[in-house]
């Protein structure tokens, strides 16, 4: 498809609690979108960088000053978010132009992906389970460490670490005996080997999260036996192709594997159901309803089933209708790039 224009478009969206972390209380979002427009159709895409490097060191600022320059078909190294944000823009316009959903074409083997409600330190996970999620993940760290589970057994439950157990990786054991599914980054991002010899003791699973910095990071845990599962979050390897491939090279390895999250609006959202619905990903995504983080979301709303599921998008491209009344409510930086 030739492109002959590409929007970039800042929105501000409340969300409809604060989300609080060790990287800090989200109260709202800048969410950077991408339009590109051309010849045969128009597509979205979202960044997942957010406005400051707490997380990520790429940030909406940095993503929206080199995407023009990657519209243009100009080389840019790095800035992985960014790639992946036109990526996704341009691969909905082509798929819609040609009819075909972003699930089929990847090849996804399911319709229902089973949803995860990610619990900050102000939220009560039993609000999650009453609203019908059966997977819940829940932010500790040594000063906030989760001593017991009260909900019931079913559920499937993880912990988010966030690496703060670096300097305490002894600690981690405490959280050896709560029958969760796994414990999730406890120590630091280039800690391979003190991952290795936990993931040798816990009983719990050891899955790595910011470690899964790039595909080469990846091997590299792979290869180190880091840990026994992945979290594979498109945006921070690059995009949609570089997440099927981290894909495939978790289940070469027989190492498990899920899509993780970044607070997506429902443009992020329906291309990370995409690539969840891939048979290898075989635990719950680290992906939920739209209304656990917004009042308003920018397309169709994603609602929970009663199996605590979200369905795959199975229209043209993203799959997703975009309300773009919603996003002009919502707009705070727009630049027209003409090619």
């Amino acid at each position: 498809m030739k492109l002959d224009l590409v929007e970039l478009l800042v929105v501000r969206l409340p969300l409809v609690r604060p989300f609080v972390t060790a990287n800090g209380s989200t109260t709202e979002r800048d969410v950077l979108l991408v339009h590109a427009i051309g010849d045969d159709g128009e597509g979205w895409g979202e960044c997942g960088a957010d406005t400051t490097p707490a997380y990520w060191w790429e940030t909406v600022s940095t993503a929206g000053e080199v995407l023009p320059a990657i519209a243009r078909g100009e080389s840019v190294a790095s800035h992985p978010m960014a790639h992946a944000a036109f990526e996704m823009a341009v691969l909905d316009a082509e798929l819609r132009a040609r009819n075909t959903s972003l699930a089929a074409q990847l090849g996804a083997s399911r319709g229902r992906v089973m949803a995860t409600a990610t619990a900050g330190f102000e939220d009560d996970v039993e609000s999650f389970l009453a609203a019908g999620y059966r997977s819940v993940k829940v932010k500790v760290t040594p000063d906030r460490p989760l001593s017991r589970i009260s909900w019931p057994g079913e559920i499937v439950t993880q912990v988010d670490v966030n690496g703060t157990y670096a300097r305490e990786p002894a600690r981690v054991r405490q959280l050896d005996d709560l029958g969760l599914l796994a414990i999730e980054q406890p120590l630091a991002t280039e800690d391979l080997s003190g991952h290795a010899a936990l993931s040798r003791e816990l009983r719990t699973t050891v899955c790595l999260d910011e470690s899964v910095s790039s595909l080469d990071a990846l091997d590299a845990a792979i290869a180190y036996r880091a840990a026994k599962a992945m979290t594979i979050k498109p945006a921070r390897l690059g995009g949609i192709a570089a997440a099927h491939a981290a894909h495939d090279r978790c289940v070469a390895a027989g190492v498990a594997a899920k899509v993780g999250g970044l607070l997506e609006t429902g443009i992020g959202r329906a291309a990370a159901l995409a690539v969840a619905a891939l048979p290898g990903f075989v635990w719950p995504a680290d992906l939920s309803a739209s209304d656990r983080y917004w009042r308003e979301d920018i397309t169709d709303p994603f609602i929970l089933d009663a199996n605590g599921c979200l369905a795959v998008p199975d229209g043209p491209g993203l799959g997703v209708t975009v309300h773009v009344e919603a996003i002009e409510r919502a707009i705070v930086w727009r630049q027209r790039v003409q090619l």
